[in-house]
């Protein structure tokens, strides 16, 4: 049976699956795509801005981005948010 997934249902079920492996978002995409046979660029596309925004703030803590105000902007952050 073929699962159609919304970007919101599938970044809500990224989100639960994160809290319950306690993996960071990327790696909880990357696992879910090699147990179900999902390429990462069908993951990609179903990922919403506020799930690309926690990605943002975990690559951000680990010093694997830039912090500059451009991407702020692009991801959303205002100054009152923690990246992390």
């Amino acid at each position: 049976m073929l699962d159609i997934w919304t970007t919101a249902k599938f970044s809500r079920m990224i989100e639960k699956l994160s809290v319950e492996i306690n993996a960071p978002v990327m790696d909880t995409i990357v696992h879910y795509c090699e147990r179900h046979n999902m390429e990462i660029e069908s993951a990609a596309k179903l990922i919403n801005s506020k799930l690309k925004r926690k990605m943002y703030g975990e690559a951000n803590h680990l010093n694997m981005v830039k912090d500059d105000e451009e991407v702020r902007i692009k991801y959303g952050f205002t100054e009152t948010d923690q990246l992390s």
